[in-house]
């Protein structure tokens, strides 16, 4: 139940400055199970440049060194004897922003005979942080594949990401300094893989289970407050939550300045998260509400992070000019409850620790 809203707006106490700002929601289903009962946990990572990726790791598997830091949000969870952990959002230190997404049809290339090596999803977004500093670098990346429009291919073949035994489809929304947006998403084409990426403006609302195509402005067309005759839809479907956060997104009011700008972006989000919850017994498996983990706010004009546990009452922040991207990796532990009950620039809280650990 992911959700992700990019909000743009003129700076009435600035001379009008031009600023932007991206917000995610996290969920996930089966809190109770995983979550709640200490299986999985949400934490803040710092990763430095020139730190080695996948070093140790079979020859067939894809490996680089990061050209850029970078802040990102992790989930660990159990896999047999140790923990692993996946990167599901974050900002480098040029503000490219990325969030994963799930997408179930996500379908993703099994041909192991085209000269490319694996990389696992978990390690997807954090590819494009460590390597990349626009839009235009990332799109510059990619290898046009054959005729089809949108269609490319990446210098790696995505291998899908199991969590707790379930396998995990997932799209990418990348966002820069300068607004520009690249969407990603494995889809079948003709039976076949094939990386669909869309650029532009058309995606300020990204949310999860939807493919790309399904969020556009027909989808909307339907609805009052867009022409429509339907009223505003209010369940956790996708596509629901799609309409009401491009809706509200929409009829934002003017801000005067950042700290206006990035309440007004949450509000958005905290519209269309979930709330706790215990399985209902009398919903069917699969379709009981998926409670809501995080929201977090990327300003990439000002450079500051926003993450709001929802473990927690207070609202935390992260600067990236006050972070040091020449050092060690370093971790905010968000289990921890001193860094629960800390609130505003936790900044300098960061503590020196190894890097996680990649599933395989």
């Amino acid at each position: 139940m992911c959700c992700r809203v990019l909000f743009e707006y003129r700076n009435q106490d600035a001379a009008h400055t031009r600023s932007i700002l991206v917000g995610r929601v996290m969920d996930f289903e089966d809190w109770h199970r995983y979550w709640k009962r200490g299986r999985m946990a949400a934490d803040l990572w710092i990763f430095p440049r020139n730190l080695p990726r996948n070093q140790g790791r079979p020859t067939t598997t894809f490996s680089w060194t990061s050209k850029w830091g970078s802040l990102a949000a992790a989930v660990s969870w159990q896999a047999g004897d140790h923990v692993v952990a996946a990167t599901t959002d974050g900002v480098n230190e040029k503000r490219l922003a990325g969030h994963v997404l799930t997408l179930v049809k996500s379908t993703y290339p099994s041909d192991g005979n085209d000269g490319r090596k694996e990389l696992s999803a978990a390690m997807w977004l954090q590819y494009y942080l460590d390597k990349f500093s626009t839009i235009k670098e990332v799109r510059a990346s990619l290898r046009r594949k054959g005729n089809e429009p949108d269609c490319f291919e990446e210098p790696f073949r995505l291998k899908e990401v199991e969590i707790n035994g379930r396998t995990v489809g997932l799209h990418m929304a990348l966002e820069d300094a300068t607004g520009a947006i690249l969407l990603m998403e494995y889809v079948a084409v003709n039976g076949k893989s094939v990386l669909h990426v869309h650029r532009g403006k058309r995606f300020p609302v990204v949310t999860n289970d939807l493919t790309c195509d399904l969020q556009d402005k027909n989808e909307l067309d339907k609805y009052v407050g867009f022409g429509g005759k339907e009223p505003m839809p209010g369940s956790t479907d996708s596509r629901h939550r799609f309409v009401r956060a491009s809706y509200y997104r929409k009829n934002l009011p003017t801000a005067r300045n950042q700290r206006e700008a990035a309440a007004y972006l949450m509000s958005v989000l905290r519209n269309v998260s979930q709330p706790f919850g215990e399985r209902d017994r009398e919903v069917p498996a699969g379709q009981w509400t998926r409670s809501t983990w995080w929201r977090n706010i990327c300003d990439l004009t000002d450079g500051r992070y926003f993450f709001e546990s929802t473990i927690s009452p207070n609202l935390i922040w992260i600067k990236l000019n006050e972070l040091n991207f020449r050092g060690s990796v370093m971790k905010l532990d968000m289990t921890d409850e001193d860094n629960l009950d800390r609130f505003g620039n936790v900044s300098a809280n960061f503590e020196a620790t190894e890097p996680f650990t990649w599933p395989t």
